[in-house]
């Protein structure tokens, strides 16, 4: 693997991009080889079109590869012509600021030589994630089968990353991290769980585990969670090895005051000296507190906006029901686990009746007004495990899940349809005025009347408008 180009006076910055635009290319493109690669020698788990897809996959990454790799050679070229005619220049003079970037900065290169330690006892996700990770360009990756050992490996080779499983015989992935604690003395476990049960993250988390993946892999995610807390666990080894050196010279700066002070001869001689030192000293401490606190306080807004823009990008901003983005993702999520445990859920596509009339008579505000009163209706039809989203307008989604259970049939007087009609035509009050409304609502069900969640809205969005023919204030299946 080519190593990325540092910037120095002698190579102009406009070469020394390119040569880094080339490398990340080839990083990646190397991880997308080696995952492309990993599906086509096991093609029991592809369909004739996935094994057509991963061929284009191969053939388009290889001619991309060896394209990066002509530039590449091309910009190194240049470089090393500028850097025979140039001089190098001085070195640069370090400033305090300087040194505290250097102390704190994370280097992509320890990055990609940090330990990784992988923890599960299938064969298959041991190989699939070592040949994400090694596409990737880290280089001192670990595994085990056996979590009776992950213990002993930890304290041998103090791990910068844990990729652990939580269903494993014998010992399980919680029992694991809990081993783990009375191990690690900082009270630091950089672990990234990874399991198939989404129901098992808030634990994981609360019990020490740092990240969550879930299973099956997302290329994509996996290198990115990996990356991100190889980033922030050596940031959290860089501080604390400098608090120590810091620690250490204080010690040293106290104890030679006290030497000092003993003797009233060279306190006399050096007090003017001395002082000027603790007041240095002081200031020093004193601007190293207010850096540490502005870069925390850094770390905690820049961690609030991203969770902000992360939730206004997935939801409604009127009635803060998921949005189409959020519900594409969920129903995907869903047609996975239906196909893994070979249940039904069913899709229910809600359009309001007349709604336009509302707005055009009372206006948009009350109009507005009255799609909020509708959302907190519908989420008060249906269980925590389901999802209300709006589709948009006067437009929701409703995605049910374990629709075979007795309690909670899609058929029959006491169906969620039933339900859902039944409190949207009871009267919208708002200010002065009363407003009646009803909905028509079109079913389509897994995997019946659709495979994909395209197919599954489209047929769920035909069957709706098959209710508004058949009269307002209905429902429709899918036929």
């Amino acid at each position: 693997m080519q190593k990325k180009i540092t910037l120095n006076k002698s190579v102009p910055k406009t070469v020394v991009d390119l040569q880094n635009i080339s490398y990340e290319l080839r990083t990646s493109l190397n991880a997308i080889l080696g995952f492309a690669q990993l599906l086509k020698t096991d093609t029991a788990l592809l369909t004739g079109t996935q094994r057509e897809n991963v061929n284009q996959i191969l053939k388009a990454s290889y001619a991309m590869l060896e394209s990066v790799t002509n530039f590449f050679d091309q910009s190194e070229k240049i470089s090393v012509a500028f850097q025979s005619e140039i001089e190098l220049s001085a070195p640069q003079k370090l400033t305090p600021n300087l040194v505290y970037k250097s102390v704190f900065a994370s280097n992509v290169e320890d990055i990609f030589n940090a330990k990784i330690l992988i923890v599960d006892d299938q064969e298959a996700n041991v190989l699939l994630l070592e040949q994400i990770l090694h596409g990737a360009g880290y280089t001192a990756i670990t595994s085990t089968m056996n979590p009776y050992a992950v213990g002993v490996l930890y304290r041998e080779n103090n791990y910068d990353l844990i990729l652990l499983d939580l269903q494993m015989p014998g010992l399980d992935g919680f029992q694991v991290m809990e081993n783990l604690k009375e191990t690690e003395n900082e009270g630091y476990l950089p672990v990234i769980v990874v399991s198939a049960h989404e129901k098992y993250r808030v634990r994981a988390l609360e019990e020490g585990a740092k990240d969550f993946i879930s299973k099956p892999f997302d290329l994509y995610e996996v290198l990115m969670r990996v990356y991100n807390m190889l980033q922030v666990r050596l940031l959290h080894k860089a501080s604390r090895n400098y608090s120590l050196k810091l620690e250490k010279i204080v010690c040293g700066l106290r104890e030679t005051e006290s030497n000092l002070l003993s003797s009233e001869d060279v306190l006399s001689k050096e007090k003017a000296v001395l002082s000027l030192n603790v007041m240095q000293l002081r200031e020093a401490n004193a601007l190293l507190v207010s850096d540490n606190i502005k870069a925390h306080t850094l770390t905690e807004e820049t961690e609030k906006a991203k969770a902000k823009m992360t939730d206004l990008a997935q939801h409604d901003v009127l009635t803060g029901l998921p949005n189409r983005l959020l519900l594409n993702d969920r129903l995907k999520q869903m047609i996975i686990l239906a196909g893994r445990q070979n249940s039904l859920f069913a899709v229910l596509f809600l359009d309001l009746d007349n709604f336009k009339i509302i707005n055009d008579l009372h206006g948009h505000s009350v109009g507005d007004q009255v799609l909020k009163m509708v959302a907190r209706r519908l989420l008060t039809c249906v269980r925590h495990s389901d999802t209300v989203c709006r589709q948009g307008g006067d437009e929701f989604v409703i995605l049910l899940t374990d629709i075979e259970h007795p309690e909670y049939a899609i058929k029959g007087t006491k169906s969620v349809e039933r339900k859902i009609l039944l409190a949207l035509a009871k009267p919208y009050v708002i200010g002065e005025f009363e407003i009646q409304t009803s909905a028509s609502i079109g079913i389509s069900m897994y995997p019946d009347n659709g495979l994909d969640a395209e197919t599954l809205i489209r047929n769920a969005d035909t069957a709706m408008y098959r209710a508004k023919e058949s009269g307002h204030n209905s429902y429709q299946f899918f036929e």
